[in-house]
């Protein structure tokens, strides 16, 4: 697994500003044909609470991976991660059931940037920073 910046480029470090999305690349190297194969990938904070996952097979459609090599790329874009350390989890499941996990894969930084100092963002005691709509009516 790889991470990746917002051109989808490798990252030289695995630090990423506050504000861009955690891009991954998981190529794999598939021994048999898998008819509905589904990536899993878990972000967990440094102490170990799980705070974000997510499957493929969400928002793609499980099509058969015949043996080679295959990629899926991983764009988490919401929510916004605050300042901290965090841990990957990746997983592999088919019909065949659990075909590897790897926990941890990676470890991940987010360091403050412009942008989490505009929005106070640095000031927060919790671990992401979800979108929301928020509106002022005056009488």
């Amino acid at each position: 697994a790889t991470m990746l910046d917002p051109q989808h480029q490798p990252l030289t470090s695995r630090t990423l500003p506050f504000g861009l999305p955690v891009c991954i690349r998981v190529v794999l190297q598939i021994d048999r044909m898998l008819g509905k194969p589904d990536i899993g990938v878990s972000i967990f904070t440094g102490s170990g609470m799980e705070i974000v996952s997510t499957l493929s097979s969400m928002y793609v459609e499980q099509v058969p991976l015949v043996p080679g090599f295959g990629e899926y790329q991983i764009n988490i874009e919401s929510p916004k991660f605050l300042p901290g350390f965090y841990r990957v989890s990746l997983g592999l499941r088919s019909e065949f059931g659990m075909e590897d996990h790897l926990l941890p894969a990676f470890d991940f930084e987010v360091c403050p940037s412009e942008l989490s100092s505009k929005i106070f963002a640095d000031s927060l005691a919790g671990v992401v920073v979800a979108t929301a709509h928020c509106e002022l009516k005056q009488n």
